[in-house]
């Protein structure tokens, strides 16, 4: 199990082998879920000599004491039926081990291991099932129908090539791009997408623009106003993240790389809640909240899945907010002050 993040993720692995070895269990096959979503989960479908039964082992590997491993096992015994459908399956396959990267995504890795009657083989691959061996889809599909129901989630993802649903579960994720080169735009970005987000930039639709440590926070008017979110993850890889529906990278996210590449900036008001914590400051670091400034006697807050809601300014005769940045001509201030 080489390919496994660090040391002490093998160690553990080969803890939990040298145990199921003595516990009479036989490998047929493994799949290993490597930071796939930020998961590290171990699935194994073993022979239990014993027993003479087929069991589904599977470990969450982040959430595991290592004094006491075994009491994290989970396993099931199979029916017969489909246990002899995953074993036909097995005995089938000939097809080459073989590796399939995208330098694009950012982690993602699933590692399948099969003790086949025609050899070992090894399948690797990040994010999504190649369709050259779509002939583990059965495989996949059956083991994941005894794990828990929370985990279908990586199933339908493995399967986002095959449904032709790449472009949903990337615009989710990091990708690699420079939001400056318009060749790396065109990898992810559809010409009728690009010509509407240009559109969009240049009809002023793109209503707030604040760069806050490596991360641009905007909000586009469309139908609605739509949170926009571009954030350099690190050197290579971007965050295009945008709230409304289209399963993809959208005309939302590119309106804001337009403006981002031609300098343009309109900053969100920054307040805070007195004697109060918000929900963005319960699950962040972050102290503050975004506003873009007041409806009447409320306050509009951006939400950190990106929603406007309003709130009331006062309480009782106090002011709930007060302000950490306001805009040049202290707008915001202004109205406070009026409604104290």
């Amino acid at each position: 199990m080489e390919v496994m993040r660090g040391n002490n993720m093998k160690s553990i692995v080969d803890k939990i082998t040298k145990y199921l070895t003595k516990q009479n269990h036989q490998n047929v096959f493994t799949i290993f879920l490597n930071g796939y979503n930020n998961n590290d989960i171990l699935v194994r479908f073993d022979f239990v000599k014993s027993m003479s039964a087929f069991k589904v082992v599977w470990i969450d590997l982040n959430y595991i004491d290592k004094k006491r491993f075994e009491q994290y096992i989970n396993m099931q015994i199979m029916t017969k039926f489909l246990a002899n459908r995953l074993i036909d399956i097995v005995d089938n396959i000939n097809t080459p081990s073989g590796e399939e990267y995208n330098d694009n995504i950012l982690g993602d890795r699933v590692n399948i291991y099969i003790n086949s009657k025609n050899g070992m083989f090894n399948y690797n691959f990040d994010r999504f099932l190649p369709e050259k061996w779509k002939f583990l889809a059965d495989l996949l599909v059956i083991i994941f129908s005894y794990l828990p129901r929370n985990m279908e989630c990586f199933l339908n993802e493995m399967f986002g090539k095959l449904d032709n649903l790449e472009d949903a579960y990337n615009s989710k994720k990091p990708v690699k791009i420079n939001i400056k080169s318009k060749s790396d735009l065109k990898k992810y970005f559809k010409p009728v997408i690009m010509d509407r987000g240009k559109k969009y930039f240049e009809d002023g639709k793109v209503l707030f623009l604040d760069k806050i440590d490596n991360r641009y926070i905007a909000l586009v008017e469309g139908s609605r106003p739509y949170a926009v979110i571009v954030d350099q993850v690190n050197d290579d890889y971007v965050l295009l993240w945008c709230n409304c529906q289209y399963k993809g990278f959208c005309k939302h996210v590119y309106a804001v790389i337009e403006a981002i590449n031609n300098g343009f900036s309109r900053k969100f008001y920054k307040v805070r809640r007195v004697n109060e914590k918000s929900i963005l400051e319960n699950i962040t670091n972050v102290s503050y909240e975004l506003s873009i400034g007041v409806n009447e006697k409320n306050i509009i807050l951006l939400t950190n899945d990106g929603e406007l809601i309003s709130e009331p300014i006062m309480s009782k005769g106090k002011c709930r907010f007060e302000i950490i940045e306001d805009d040049d001509d202290l707008g915001l201030s202004k109205y406070f002050e009026e409604m104290k």
